[in-house]
């Protein structure tokens, strides 16, 4: 429990310090905290930290860098759960929706990008109920960044459909093999 707080403040601390910027948190803070998440390799670890990481920073940080963000809970270890890894970042980036929409870029067409390339590796092992949860929560951002524009749901219910397809396929395939 001591060595949690002490992580914990220090990532609250650092996301504190005066001069934290969106570019340094992206070029410096964020690699350096995702290979100290990879380096773990412990589950309870790597859960902590990444929930960490995403209390602590501002959400703007977080949208811009929604592709190693997102491969980062793609990418460890087979007992943590991507689903609720994933499930935490959209919450959390939900809460800026509507300025994630207004901001000029898709996020949206970039999270779901990201998703796609990080679960192509780890769909199958993660299974079609999961893979329908963490793109549920996707639909739920669609809905609060772009209210009224049903192609954005169709968009990602779309791509929830291929993506638990070739989980299937390629679990199917891995059984043959």
């Amino acid at each position: 429990l001591e060595i949690r707080q002490v992580i914990g403040t220090a990532i609250d601390k650092l996301a504190n310090v005066e001069g934290v910027t969106e570019a340094l948190y992206s070029e410096k803070v964020l690699p350096a905290l995702l290979t100290e998440i990879g380096n773990s390799g412990d589950a309870l670890a790597q859960e902590f930290i990444f929930d960490c990481l995403l209390q602590a920073f501002p959400v703007t940080f977080h949208l811009a860098t929604l592709e190693p963000l997102v491969a980062a809970a793609a990418s460890v270890v087979d007992d943590v759960s991507v689903r609720d890894l994933m499930t935490g970042i959209l919450r959390r980036i939900s809460t800026e929706a509507g300025a994630a929409a207004g901001s000029g870029a898709d996020v949206l067409d970039a999270l779901l990008v990201a998703t796609r390339e990080a679960l192509a590796g780890r769909g199958a092992r993660i299974g079609g109920a999961a893979v329908a949860d963490i793109f549920g929560a996707i639909v739920g951002f669609a809905a609060s960044a772009y209210p009224g524009d049903l192609g954005k749901v169709d968009v990602v219910l779309k791509q929830c459909a291929e993506t638990v397809f070739e989980g299937r396929e390629a679990n199917a395939a891995g059984q043959d093999a």
